[in-house]
């Protein structure tokens, strides 16, 4: 019953797990990127805009209650320039309409179109008008729900927008080690980049500190390794999906191993037999015939 449980158990952490992964978009998990079509011509997916944070705006014209906010996110690009990148996906919206509302307005950031709705359906939605804002490596760093003139965006972008870091500062150096602790030397055993003296060490700690020149943050910038080389790059395997088994399965062995001792040390002791009883398989013996007869019939 023990090992039924414990198999129970592990069946559910399981689908925990898979439901977590599959049941909606979570921060640090990588965003949809299905080809999207530009309004005024041609394809665009959000990969395409990797290096930089992007803020998509997903919407409708059917929407009643969504405004017209072709103009502030207009003036969120000219804000923050070539830091952020600005992306207006229309769901469910005629061309003529979202034509309507550009209002013969060339706007400064791609206008993505998705009729049937597909698009929008792969994001975790609670509403129209949605926020949505991607780190530098594709992955969701933040939602927000209502207009774009209620939202508070330096609350959502401002840690991925940081000031020009100085280089001699404290601040800098810790982050510098932050992230190089958590990568794996490729030419050593068990050491990372900041431990190691390898010439491809010196290579990833060159690309840390340019990157972090850069803006990026410390986290982007441990996506960014483990895009290009696997996850096995990473010193600390992430626990999510199927590599939660990897911090999963050590407990698990051991609560098998600790059912099992329990269930032997459980087990009912052997019966002496009672002062003057027979011990099985002792008794009178048979008379010959009697046992020559039982067997032949056996």
């Amino acid at each position: 019953m023990a090992l039924l449980a414990l198999a129970g158990a592990a069946a559910w952490t399981y689908l925990s797990f898979t439901e977590t992964a599959s049941g909606g978009l979570r921060v640090g998990e990588p965003a949809p990127d299905p080809t999207l079509a530009r309004f005024e011509g041609g394809t665009l997916r959000l990969s395409d805009l990797r290096g930089r944070p992007v803020l998509l705006r997903i919407s409708s014209r059917g929407c009643s209650f969504c405004s017209n906010d072709f103009a502030p996110l207009d003036r969120i690009q000219q804000r923050y320039g070539d830091r952020l990148q600005v992306v207006a996906l229309e769901t469910q919206s005629p061309a003529s309409a979202v034509e309507h509302a550009l209002g013969g307005r060339e706007p400064s950031y791609p206008v993505v179109v998705d009729p049937q709705g597909t698009a929008a359906a792969a994001w975790p939605l609670k509403g129209l008008p949605m926020l949505f804002v991607l780190d530098r490596t594709g992955r969701l760093h933040a939602s927000a729900w209502g207009e774009v003139a209620a939202v508070e965006l330096d609350r959502l972008v401002g840690d991925l927008l940081p000031p020009p870091p100085d280089p001699a500062s404290p601040e800098f150096q810790e982050r510098f080690r932050q992230v190089s602790t958590q990568i794996r030397c490729q030419e050593c055993e068990g050491l990372s980049v900041w431990e190691s003296n390898a010439a491809s060490a010196w290579t990833s700690r060159a690309e840390i500190r340019q990157r972090l020149l850069e803006g990026w943050t410390p986290g982007e910038i441990v996506h960014w390794f483990e895009d290009r080389y696997g996850v096995w790059i990473l010193m600390s395997p992430p626990a999510r999906g199927g590599l939660a088994w990897v911090w999963i399965a050590p407990g698990l062995a051991l609560l098998a191993g600790a059912a099992l001792v329990a269930a032997y040390l459980r087990r009912p002791a052997p019966q002496e037999p009672a002062r003057g009883a027979e011990a099985p398989g002792t008794g009178p013996e048979l008379p010959p015939e009697i046992e020559r007869r039982l067997r032949e019939y056996l």
